[in-house]
């Protein structure tokens, strides 16, 4: 009878799951507490009085549990799922879209205000050296053609008159 070793016997495949646990919790399933890093990792979040909330969700006034009630659920992955949520998304697209239109209106109000005051300045100019009016329709297209006014078609004329009274008295 042949004795049997320990090389003779079948390799036997062991399970093996390697889970890497989060930071601040020996348990990778249960983080007790919440880890500093996340604040650096994702821009959005805050942690205020034990939970966390989502500071974007909460300006676009989302109804999910990051925005409204906080979540104690301390843990990686839920911060993740969070940002790849619907919501989460709309949330930071409402935001952006915010910006870009400030951003937009900002630049336009600068444009609009310059070209006013190229305006009157003409406006002044015109009255101070007696220049017929007949002509301030000829200064501003040059002033169009040099591109100094873009904004001003629609109120050349009131600027005109209300300016050169005023400049006059």
């Amino acid at each position: 009878m042949k004795q049997s070793t320990l090389f003779d016997r079948p390799a036997v495949k062991r399970k093996t799951t390697e889970v890497v646990a989060e930071a601040g919790s020996p348990d990778p399933k249960v983080a007790k507490s919440f880890c500093k890093q996340w604040l650096k990792d994702f821009q959005w979040l805050e942690h205020t009085d034990g939970k966390m909330f989502c500071t974007v969700c909460r300006e676009s006034k989302k109804k999910n549990p990051m925005a409204s009630s906080g979540t104690n659920n301390f843990r990686r992955s839920t911060l993740e799922r969070h940002s790849e949520s619907q919501d989460h998304q709309s949330a930071v697209e409402a935001k952006l879209l915010r910006r870009t239109m400030r951003t937009t209106t900002e630049k336009a109000v600068t444009k609009a205000e310059n070209a006013i005051i190229a305006a009157m300045r003409t406006a002044y100019f015109t009255t101070k050296l007696n220049i017929p009016i007949s002509h301030y329709g000829e200064m501003i297209e040059f002033l169009k053609f040099q591109g100094k006014l873009l904004f001003l078609d629609f109120c050349r004329d009131f600027i005109l008159s209300t300016f050169m009274s005023s400049v006059k008295s």
